[in-house]
Parts: C-alpha cells; sequence; structure tokens
C-alpha cells in the first residue's frame, strides 16, 4: 500500500456511504474584482449550508483544487466536517485541462483509499468546475475530454460545469461530456451574481448523501436540469 494512501485523511464513520466531491476553482487573472468576491463568498455559503446537515457533514469527503497558470491543491480530501472556506486569490491563466486531470487523479485515489484502507463504501464521486473562460493549456483539450468523457460513461464521476460570465463558453464546457449524451447540464450565472450557486452543491451533496443504497448500488447521481441560471 503507497504512503500516499496511509497519509489521507480518514472519512467520518466509515461504515456509512460516502459522496467524494471536488471543486474546481477558476482563479485566473480574470476572476479579479467581483467574480473572485463571489466566489469566496459562495465558499463560505458552501460550508455554512453543509453545516445544517448533520447527516451531510458525516457522509461528504471535499477536496478543493484551484487553477490559474498552474494547478493548486488548496484542500486534500477530507470530511466535511473539517472544510475551512478558504479565500482565494486570482492571477495568471487558465489550465483547466491541467486541474481536470489533476481532480481526476485525486478522485481515483480516494476510491483506492475508501477500497484498500477505510472500507468505505461510496456513492458517484461529484466534480464541480468553475470557470469564466476558456482553457489556455489546449494542448491537453482532446486527451482530457476523452479522459472525462470515459469516466462519465463508466459512472466514475458525476461531472457538473458552471460558466460564469459574459466570457465564458458553456458548449466548451460541455465538450467535456460524452458526444453520444443527449442530456449535458451545466450552470450559467453572472460573473457578479453566482455564489447562490454553492447552496445548490451543498444541498445536492446532501440529497445523494441520505439516498438508501441498501439495494447495492453504489453509485448515484441527482436529477439537474439541462441549464440551471443563476442571477440571469
Amino acid at each position: 500500500m503507497s504512503d500516499y494512501l496511509q497519509e489521507m485523511y480518514p472519512p467520518d464513520n466509515p461504515g456509512e456511504y460516502h459522496v467524494p466531491a471536488v471543486l474546481l476553482l477558476d482563479c485566473s487573472h480574470s476572476m479579479n474584482g467581483a467574480p473572485l468576491k463571489e466566489l469566496n463568498d459562495g465558499l463560505q455559503i458552501f460550508g455554512r449550508t453543509l453545516r445544517e446537515d448533520p447527516l451531510a457533514l458525516g457522509r461528504a469527503d471535499l477536496a478543493i483544487v484551484t487553477f490559474n497558470s498552474s494547478v493548486h491543491e488548496i484542500q486534500p480530501f477530507m470530511p466535511a466536517s473539517m472544510y475551512q472556506p478558504p479565500t482565494l486569490e486570482a492571477s495568471g491563466m487558465t489550465s483547466l485541462n491541467g486541474a481536470i486531470n489533476h481532480a481526476l487523479d485525486m478522485i481515483r485515489s480516494r476510491k483506492d483509499y475508501y477500497a484498500k484502507v477505510s472500507g468505505t463504501k461510496y456513492y458517484r464521486p461529484w466534480l464541480f468546475v468553475l470557470t469564466d473562460g476558456y482553457p489556455t493549456d489546449k494542448e491537453l483539450t482532446k486527451a482530457t475530454q476523452e479522459r472525462l468523457q470515459k469516466e462519465i460513461r463508466n459512472k466514475g464521476v458525476f461531472y457538473l460545469p458552471m460558466a460564469i460570465g459574459d466570457q465564458a463558453n458553456p458548449r466548451i464546457l460541455q465538450d467535456y461530456y460524452p458526444p453520444e449524451q443527449s442530456q449535458k447540464p451545466y450552470f450559467k450565472a453572472k460573473a457578479s451574481d453566482f455564489k447562490q450557486a454553492f447552496v445548490f452543491l451543498s444541498n445536492s451533496i446532501s440529497q445523494v448523501s441520505r439516498t438508501d443504497l441498501s439495494g447495492g448500488d453504489t453509485i448515484k447521481s441527482p436529477q439537474v436540469d439541462r441549464t440551471i441560471t443563476i442571477g440571469i
């Protein structure tokens, strides 16, 4: 067993089903000003909303990854009960593809931890992606799309992207879904008004954490409309 798995934070209540979730957040230069304030406010709201549901607090494992010119693991997977909202800063470019790959690596390692260390069963992991622009690491786009599409097809991850501001193109984010998938849900929001999306995210995680999987299905995804508009 790798030292990396041994060093992971153990889940609360390991005998119960858990929902691992990665928040993948754009902190490029264009996020400065109102968008960054909304993002930091949203992370505060996310924590407060989660704390209102003790069951979800004991069953969710959260990680935070930011991206600009590089990828930054702000918070490794840890129990939601330990969540402390960070205060983020913005600069640089938009390494979206590198961030997606890093998040998928984290999810794979967390699954390994559940299987090999804690013996914890889990719901389908979540990957929430928030960005206001285009990926600047375009050389990674094709391979990253194919990797994420494979994970989605295999029900290895629930992908939910969010495009904020006028410069963000939802179709680019939808291209990370499998081409044959008819429904490709996403958030669309003003750059100055999107923090309520974190309430939706927290409530959705709470809903999933309450799902009865006594029938043996270890994966679960919520029902989400094709387009969710926030503040528009």
